[in-house]
């Protein structure tokens, strides 16, 4: 009998692939017992019924643990798959989209994006008319954009301090005030006939301060979003932004357009 229980728990362990590691290791320790009572030549048979019977009910405890175990792992993957479904569920344009508006950072970065792209047109598509129409030379203007990269190359640089010690949201706060004041002295340079290099450092200065507040802010929107759909909320960002981008163009068209029609009836 005991010869034939060894064998049952023996079959049990091989194939219990869930059960628990500290039943297992506490039943091989008792099996060995039991497997040095049965090879005493000595030993009676009240020893043998007695471990005949333990052997048995660890079985039933082998077999208890491993169906535990199991269940245990399934109630783990559903649990799994369920929260892979939920995140999936957060995915998508119109799932982040609808996220970015109940998110409040998120929700002011949409709307600093937009005023960004606004102003895009008018900030970067007409300084180089600025300067010609307020009577500098193409010589002088060649000069003035050769001192760009010159002045992006610095504010680079210093932003990355920046942005390390006073942090993401500062930094944007002074590179766009710093952009609005240096336009200003930008066209009023050009105006009074600065110089090609004090206009081109001023140009530099007040186009790489501008280009610094969008890159701010699209690091702060990957900083803000969450991690399972953060390409997809700075891909978002931008789709909304372009909101801001064509009312900025259609705007300043018009006020081109007027501002023509104005000059031609006077």
């Amino acid at each position: 009998i005991l010869e034939a229980s060894i064998a049952t728990l023996e079959s049990k362990l091989s194939t219990a692939k869930y059960a628990d590691a500290t039943v297992v290791s506490a039943v091989t320790g008792k099996l060995a017992a039991a497997k040095a009572t049965l090879a005493k030549a000595d030993a009676g048979q009240a020893d043998l019924d007695a471990q005949a019977e333990t052997v048995s009910a660890l079985s039933t405890v082998v077999t208890e643990s491993n169906t535990a175990g199991f269940d245990k792992k399934q109630a783990t993957e559903k649990e799994a798959a369920k929260e892979q479904k939920k995140s999936a569920n957060k995915v998508g344009m119109w799932a982040t989209i609808k996220l970015l508006l109940r998110h409040k950072d998120l929700r002011w970065l949409v709307l600093c994006a937009n005023l960004y792209m606004f102003s895009t047109m008018a900030m970067t598509g007409y300084y180089e008319s600025i300067m010609t129409t307020n009577g500098m030379a193409t010589e002088e203007v060649t000069k003035a954009l050769f001192a760009f990269p010159f002045m992006f190359a610095a504010l680079l640089l210093l932003c990355g301090f920046m942005g390390d010690s006073l942090g993401r949201k500062k930094t944007a706060v002074i590179m766009g005030s710093t952009s609005i004041i240096a336009f200003m002295l930008f066209a009023l340079g050009c105006k009074n006939g600065w110089g090609a290099i004090p206009v081109g450092l001023l140009y530099g200065l007040y186009l790489g301060s501008y280009y610094q507040v969008g890159d701010y802010m699209w690091i702060m929107a990957a900083e803000k979003a969450p991690t399972e759909n953060r390409a997809s909320s700075t891909a978002a960002i931008t789709l909304l932004s372009y909101v801001g981008l064509f009312t900025g163009l259609i705007l300043l068209t018009v006020m081109l357009a007027g501002g023509t029609a104005i000059t031609t009836a006077c």
